[in-house]
């Protein structure tokens, strides 16, 4: 059955597409696992290993949202600079993996914070590079499908290193840099895997103005009122990202789970559940209403939040991570590839430049939020704040879907595609 669903899923795609697919899942895995290191082991180490104060550990938290929010400026100057997308996504990724294993040389809580951040801010830089190829590397009718099937890739390598590398840390924190140094070698193999995707070379063209993709903003409404609610949503879901470390690893929350157990939690069951669910969430993408698939995201995201931070025990703390992987697999769908159906291909880059934006400067605020309301309230205060601002999103969305706000021309672009 799965055979020939991918077989099927493989007829469908242009000879260009079935060029990019091998690498594309080569870069997937390698990213997979190297994403890992941002996403649970920086701030595990920072906080069991470095003690690192709550501003590193926001900036720690915010590393791969400060990429997003100067993508805008990197996409800009890249594609006229370089004029080849592989390339100009492979670049910051060979200075990450640099700035990743600078965090193995130190025993200062400055130094390791600088190099935590650096690393994940150098790989969001990349990620509209990524959304334009896949824009004109693979079919409208596939896109989303064949996005699951690497992000499936993806999650089995985060799911594989995150497992490994907490069983690793359960012999002692201290041994933290030898999985810095596998994070290295995976980014480093992810950027070569990506300068052999196709693409063609663009003609020089004189430096842009950065800023002038803004005007994307006034061009479409409904684009604007999406970007509105997904700031709202975002801005709750990154205030609590570093919270769910310090939920579980701090004593006075009633847990102090080990390194490997807190890995396990926050990292390999949310990675394990989104392996199971981004396929159908990729399909769901391709054929469904886009604000319905959002607000069903959402909903899952908003179930996470109320069940994590008000568990007591182990079970319903590994019930949350599951509804947190299931609204990642359609969230990690959604996030990549929104813009797709609001965007021309040669407008792409554009929208995704202000969606990475945007996402830059919610995940800048958001972790520092986070820690100024649980440091003066709680942190199940925290998350209450964080659960209302993801149904007031939802709320948004039903207005701006059933409200009819935009014209019969822009709310086409709600729908899935016509091919």
């Amino acid at each position: 059955m799965i055979a020939r669903y991918l077989f099927g899923l493989w007829i469908r795609m242009s000879e260009r597409g079935r060029q990019t697919l091998p690498w594309d899942l080569i870069r997937g895995g390698a990213d997979g696992a190297a994403s890992s290191f941002g996403s649970t082991f920086a701030l595990l180490v920072a906080i069991n290993y470095f003690n690192c104060t709550p501003l590193q550990k926001s900036l720690i938290a915010a590393g791969s949202s400060l990429g997003l929010g100067l993508s805008v400026f990197y996409a800009t100057y890249a594609h006229a600079l370089i004029g080849r997308r592989s390339l100009e996504a492979a670049f910051p990724m060979f200075l990450a993996a640099m700035a990743i294993g600078w965090g193995a040389l130190t025993d200062d809580p400055t130094t390791y914070a600088a190099a935590a951040t650096l690393g994940p801010m150098l790989l969001g830089m990349r990620v509209p590079l990524l959304t334009a190829i896949y824009r004109e590397n693979y079919r409208d009718a596939v896109r989303g499908q064949v996005y699951g099937l690497t992000l499936v890739v993806s999650a089995l390598g985060g799911v594989a290193f995150t497992s490994l590398g907490g069983r690793f840390l359960n012999g002692g924190i201290e041994r933290f840099p030898w999985v810095i140094c596998f994070t290295v070698l995976f980014t480093i193999a992810g950027a070569m895997a990506t300068l052999q995707i196709p693409s063609e070379r663009g003609p020089r063209k004189p430096l842009p103005n950065p800023f002038a993709y803004f005007k994307v903003l006034r061009e479409n409404s409904t684009f604007v009122a999406v970007l509105i609610s997904w700031f709202l949503f975002g801005l709750a879901n990154l205030a609590m990202v570093p919270q769910r470390f310090e939920y579980v690893s701090q004593e006075r929350y009633g847990f102090s789970l080990s390194p490997g157990m807190t890995a396990l939690l926050i990292g390999v069951v949310p990675e394990v559940t989104r392996v199971l669910a981004v396929l159908p969430m990729g399909r769901l993408f391709d054929r469904m209403n886009f604000i319905t698939l959002r607000l069903l995201i959402n909903l899952f995201l908003a179930g996470f939040q109320i069940f994590f931070f008000t568990a007591h025990s182990i079970p319903m703390l590994v019930f949350a991570s599951v509804l947190l992987g299931i609204g990642n697999a359609g969230g990690s769908v959604a996030w990549s590839l929104w813009v797709t159906r609001y965007s021309s291909p040669a407008d792409t880059t554009k929208y995704m430049a202000m969606h990475t934006f945007f996402t830059g400067v919610r995940g800048i605020v958001g972790p520092y939020a986070g820690y100024w309301i649980a440091e003066r309230e709680s942190v199940q205060t925290a998350s209450w704040i964080a659960t209302g601002l993801i149904l007031a999103s939802c709320l948004f969305l039903i207005w701006v879907e059933w409200g009819r706000r935009v014209g019969p021309t822009e709310a086409k672009d709600l729908e899935g595609p016509s091919e």
